[in-house]
């Protein structure tokens, strides 16, 4: 249901949207994805945080002695201003090295956005720097929008992990002020997220496996903003990262106990600073002196769930109910049935 344009109730499937339709092939060197897909299926990415819209494109990825390069390029959902429709294209590319249990890497993302849009493999190179490379082409600017066309983003990451434990650091550097006057007015715009899963054989002294995860997210509240024409990091108006707009602090930690073969339990709680960004217009919202004057709001959710296999089935039933603090107390629960389909 995410994402559609177009809706008839005459129309079969008109009002809702395919998530996924592609090809894959996995080699022991070479890796490759064409299609509608999560290209990014080698990030952590906690509960806390909807799942971005997915768009057509392609991946591909390379690996031998430790190094791996990966390289995506896909096409977002389409967005409109007044009369004009603007197409996004999304590029990424890393490059990581792995040594024992742990793996260290950099790279970038590259938002561009246009009424017509092609192939333009000068900005798209992907063994060139996009930040870098585009500072030798004209600028793309649009009518009611203070920014460019493109937005680049670098990141850092490091990732270890253990039979029973995982660690995921992520740096993103949407905007970095290097001059004084730039730093006076603007501010910078970078996000660090922090995971870290635990896995352990019993639970109080009972031999029932179970699981903590905990997210710590630390953010400047225009992190992902641009001026440009929708040169956000969003899908579908879904953030393409671990944060939520207008985002300063995030943390978030989630258990898992397994009864048994056919049922668990599992509770979750997390608690989140943040701004009203969208206040702001757009060209507002990475100058110092807008995000000061926005008051700062706090939520807070605890959920517990319940879900039990009904192996003859093929269907589990989970109950959730949660607990959730915006401005006012609310609480709520539901009860869903799902179905394994098996071929």
């Amino acid at each position: 249901m995410i994402g559609t344009k177009f809706s008839r109730p005459d129309f079969i499937l008109s009002t809702g949207r395919f998530q996924e339709s592609y090809i894959s092939y996995d080699g022991k060197s070479f890796s490759a994805s064409f299609g509608r897909a999560n290209f990014f299926d080698e990030n952590f990415r906690p509960a806390i945080f909807a799942q971005p819209v997915n768009g057509d494109g392609f991946s591909w990825k390379y690996a031998s002695r430790g190094f791996a390069f990966k390289h995506v390029l896909e096409s977002l959902p389409a967005e409109k201003s007044e009369d004009v429709v603007f197409r996004r294209l999304f590029s990424y590319h890393h490059l990581e090295y792995q040594f024992g249990r742990m793996a260290i890497g950099a790279g970038e993302y590259f938002i561009l956005t246009g009424n017509n849009i092609g192939l333009e493999f000068k900005r798209l190179n992907p063994f060139l720097p996009f930040s870098l490379n585009s500072h030798d082409s004209q600028s793309d600017n649009y009518p009611g929008y203070t920014g460019d066309s493109d937005n680049a983003l670098i990141k850092l990451f490091l990732n270890w992990s253990t039979r029973t434990s995982s660690l995921y650091l992520n740096l993103y550097i949407d905007e970095f002020q290097m001059d004084a006057a730039d730093r006076e007015y603007n501010n910078d715009a970078i996000l660090l997220n922090l995971n870290v899963v635990k896995v352990f054989e019993s639970f109080a002294g009972f031999n029932l496996p179970w699981s903590l995860e905990s997210t710590l997210s630390l953010a400047n509240p225009n992190f992902g903003q641009h001026p440009g024409p929708f040169t956000t990091t969003t899908s579908a108006h879904y953030p393409l990262f671990e944060y939520s707009p207008g985002q300063k602090r995030l943390f978030y930690i989630k258990s898992d106990i397994l009864l048994n073969d056919r049922s668990r339990v599992s509770i979750s709680f997390h608690k989140e600073q943040w701004v009203n960004i969208a206040s702001l217009s757009p060209e507002l919202r990475n100058q110092k002196t807008a995000l000061q004057g926005l008051t700062d709001q706090q939520d807070s959710r605890i959920v517990a769930g319940y879900q039990f296999e009904l192996e003859a089935l093929h269907a589990a039933i989970e109950l959730q109910a949660w607990w959730t603090s915006i401005v006012e107390e609310h609480m709520g629960a539901n009860v869903s049935l799902v179905y394994r389909y098996t071929h």
